[in-house]
């Protein structure tokens, strides 16, 4: 009999997130990121005069600690698409699609944050 190697708790999470998502796969609502901790902000910047342009669009962010934020894609990118949670300002993307994918990510890092006493 093989003794079976333990899993990086990385593999694990993951584990446990695919199965979850397989039993309730659905889409991230607005609702949800507001529970994760996310901050609806509008968007005043007008690219151009045209219509159909919504120069008041929105998206969600939510700021962990001064470099670490997280940010979600924009409301005028949402025709037949997901809500998406990726880390702001990488270089390559990294995002997420199912909510409890971004729970546990937002748990574990959480679990890692140091706190310093404030004077």
């Amino acid at each position: 009999m093989s003794k079976r190697e333990p899993k990086h708790i990385g593999e694990v999470m993951s584990d446990i997130a695919e199965r979850y998502n397989k039993l309730t796969k659905t889409k991230m609502s607005e609702k949800e990121l507001l529970e994760l901790g996310f901050t609806k902000e509008f968007s005043t910047d007008i690219m151009n005069n045209d219509a159909e342009d919504d120069p008041n669009f929105y998206y969600y962010v939510k700021e962990i600690t001064n470099g670490l934020t997280f940010i979600t894609n924009g409301s005028d990118e949402m025709k037949g698409k997901e809500w998406y949670v990726e880390f702001f300002d990488t270089e390559i993307p990294i995002r997420y699609y199912d909510y409890s994918t971004v729970k546990m990510l937002f748990m574990l890092i959480e679990k890692g944050v140091i706190k310093t006493k404030q004077p």
